[in-house]
């Protein structure tokens, strides 16, 4: 008895100091067939650090159906191809749901509705997770990620925006994600951007990049987005036509991006106009752009470009891309992140709003009538009443005084 004592004390002792693989659990193996999506025995002994004969023994002691549904808990978390294209990804009933909530539960207007489930959709795209495996914990490590600038394909507001907004439709606490850098609060104190502008100097960088990249096929640095323009001349000249349209009809993006030749753009003498639905206070408003000068000349070589179009859209291109894209090319022309950061296309809004309201005395009748705003209050509310100095200049002009007239161009 003694003997065999000795002789076991011996065995582990020696096992200790050559280190002989240890046994692994049933359960073991099963988190192991789900961590690593392998069966193989090999394969798991080398991970868990056991010999093969321990997997195979565990395996034999495990039934089909729970090897099948381990692997099926790893697959189940991963985005199918499918789901990779936002309009089959909002269709998942959790996203269903979740726009349903808050468009019509909790009273919010369809975009910002959409925009929270875009969100949840290019979190999920960069996780390569479906949303119901999304948790705080894998989300907050993504947020971090992009506070060190480690990821530029999201925007560190309108990420943390999305999940606040998914998160609190699945019951989890405000705190909670506050704790875990989330940012839970519901609004930024001292963060009106209306005043955001790109400068001509900003536009003339901006431009060069953009010129220098569309030479190319461009693939965003995460690999999720790409855009074909070395086999795509069409897709090139949309991308470098697409900041004047902007800038010049102060049009929203999406709006934009849906807008088709044919019935939507009117060809005349010395002018082209263009139908866009935009949004209003109250929905959907119909405008009418009208394009004469240099922005119609510049159009007009871009529709050459494009082969003179009947139908399809004007610029056939896909938001998520495009949006990284210009990311991408502001970085590059070493334009300061504050004046883009959340609205890489929505700056040229911004900018034309500025620039049109200084170059017409600050008519602010003329800019809501020609960049699209129902009210001249919401201009006056964001971009300033009528600066001082302009103010003496109209009057001065009114009462047939002489002066100096100091000229601004509403230019590209």
């Amino acid at each position: 008895m003694v003997e065999c004592l000795t002789q076991k004390a011996f065995s582990l002792e020696n096992e200790k100091r050559t280190g002989r693989p240890q046994a692994a659990t049933k359960q073991e193996v099963l988190k192991a067939i789900h961590d690593y999506k392998t069966t193989n025995a090999a394969q798991l002994a080398k991970h868990l650090g056991v010999a093969r004969a321990t997997v195979y023994r565990r395996l034999q002691q495990t039934s089909a159906n729970e090897i099948n549904e381990a692997l099926g808990k790893f697959f189940d978390a991963e985005l199918k191809p499918a789901q990779m294209q936002y309009e089959v990804f909002k269709k998942i009933p959790e996203i269903n749901d979740f726009y349903e909530t808050l468009r019509f539960k909790r009273d919010n207007s369809a975009k910002y509705s959409n925009d929270m489930a875009r969100g949840i959709f290019r979190v999920c795209l960069n996780l390569n997770r479906k949303p119901s495996a999304l948790t705080p914990e894998n989300t907050a490590e993504l947020v971090l990620k992009l506070k060190r600038k480690e990821v530029n394909s999201l925007g560190i507001h309108e990420t943390r925006k999305a999940l606040r907004a998914w998160f609190t439709f699945k019951g989890i606490s405000a705190q909670r994600l506050t704790d875990l850098g989330i940012d839970a609060r519901a609004h930024r104190i001292g963060e009106d951007r209306s005043m955001a502008r790109l400068s001509r100097a900003h536009r003339a960088r901006f431009m060069g990049v953009l010129r220098e990249a569309v030479q190319r096929n461009w693939f965003s640095r995460d690999g999720l987005y790409r855009l074909r323009f070395a086999e795509d001349h069409v897709l090139a000249a949309s991308v470098l036509e697409l900041p004047r349209f902007l800038y010049y009809t102060g049009t929203r993006v999406r709006a934009a991006l849906a807008v088709k030749w044919g019935s939507s753009v009117k060809f005349e003498a010395d002018a082209v106009t263009i139908r866009v639905v935009d949004k209003g206070r109250h929905g959907g408003i119909t405008w009418f752009k009208k394009l004469i000068g240099e922005p119609l000349e510049t159009f007009l070589a871009f529709y050459e470009k494009a082969g003179f179009p009947e139908r399809g859209c004007i610029f056939p291109l896909e938001y998520d891309a495009t949006r990284n894209f210009f990311i991408e090319c502001y970085m590059k022309a070493g334009i300061a992140e504050w004046l883009w950061r959340g609205m890489p296309f929505h700056v040229w809004r911004h900018t034309a709003a500025q620039d049109l309201l200084e170059a017409s005395d600050w008519n602010y009748g003329l800019v809501a009538s020609v960049l699209g705003w129902e009210s001249v209050q919401t201009l006056k509310q964001h971009y300033g009443r009528m600066p001082c100095a302009s103010q003496v200049r109209g009057l001065v002009k009114a009462m047939g005084i002489p002066m100096k007239e100091e000229k601004k161009d509403f230019s590209f």
